[in-house]
C-alpha cells in the first residue's frame, strides 16, 4: 500500500496582500477543508476552526490536527500594522468658529491576542467577507469613531485654539483614550497614532 503524505497547510499570501488580516480555507487553492490533515499557525497568527457557523477552537502558534467535520478554517494576523489615514477637509469636523478641518497621519493597530478579541474581530468587523485588511480597519476608523471624536473635540474650540494644541498631548490625551475604547469593542488594539498634517477652509458665517 503506497505511503500517503499528510497535507500540512500554513497561511499563504501574495506580495500585494501583506496588509491582509485574515486568510480563509476553503479558497481558490484549497477548496476543501477535509483534504487538510494539519495546519501551521505562526507566532503572529491565530487560527479558528468553524463548524456550522460556530467557532470550535481558537488556536495559537504551533502545528494542529484538523478535524474532518469542519466547514472552514480562518487564520487571523495579530501583528501590528501601520497605515496612513486622511480626513479630507471637505469631510472634516467643523470648529466653533465655522472652519472645516482636515487631518492626516498614521495609525498603528492590530487584532488583539485574546480569544475573546479574535472572536469579536471576526464577528463584529469581518463578518462574511472573504478578505479583510488593515486598510479597511483604518477606513472604518476614519469614517466612524475618529470622525465622531473629532466632531466632539472641535465643536468647542476655535481653529486657532485647535492649531495651538500640543500635537502629542492632543493625540494621547484627547484622541487615543476615546478611540481605544471604541476599537476594543471590535477586538482591535490601538497601539499608536500620529497626526502629521492639517488643512482647513472657512465655511463663512452661518
Amino acid at each position: 500500500m503506497p505511503f500517503l503524505k499528510k497535507k500540512v497547510v500554513s497561511r499563504a499570501l501574495n506580495k500585494d496582500e501583506l496588509g491582509a488580516l485574515i486568510w480563509r480555507i476553503p479558497n481558490e487553492n484549497f477548496p476543501k477543508v477535509k483534504a487538510i490533515d494539519q495546519i501551521i499557525v505562526k507566532e503572529f497568527e491565530k487560527a479558528v476552526f468553524v463548524k456550522n457557523g460556530m467557532f470550535q477552537n481558537i488556536l495559537s502558534s504551533g502545528k494542529h490536527p484538523v478535524p474532518k467535520d469542519l466547514d472552514e478554517i480562518v487564520w487571523v494576523d495579530v501583528s501590528p500594522k501601520t497605515q496612513p489615514f486622511g480626513i479630507p477637509v471637505f469631510n472634516g469636523p467643523i470648529s466653533q468658529d465655522n472652519y472645516q478641518i482636515g487631518l492626516s497621519g498614521t495609525v498603528t493597530s492590530r487584532v488583539a491576542f485574546t480569544k475573546e478579541d479574535v472572536k469579536a474581530f471576526l464577528l463584529e468587523m469581518v463578518g462574511g467577507n472573504p478578505r479583510f485588511d488593515a486598510a479597511q480597519v483604518v477606513d472604518w476608523l476614519r469614517r466612524g469613531p475618529l470622525a465622531s471624536v473629532l466632531r466632539d473635540i472641535l465643536k468647542n474650540r476655535t481653529l486657532e485654539e485647535f492649531k495651538r494644541l500640543d500635537r502629542e498631548n492632543f493625540v494621547n490625551l484627547d484622541l487615543r483614550p476615546r478611540l481605544v475604547y471604541e476599537l476594543s469593542k471590535y477586538g482591535i488594539e490601538l497601539i499608536s497614532m500620529d497626526v502629521t498634517g492639517m488643512t482647513w477652509q472657512n465655511l463663512g458665517s452661518k
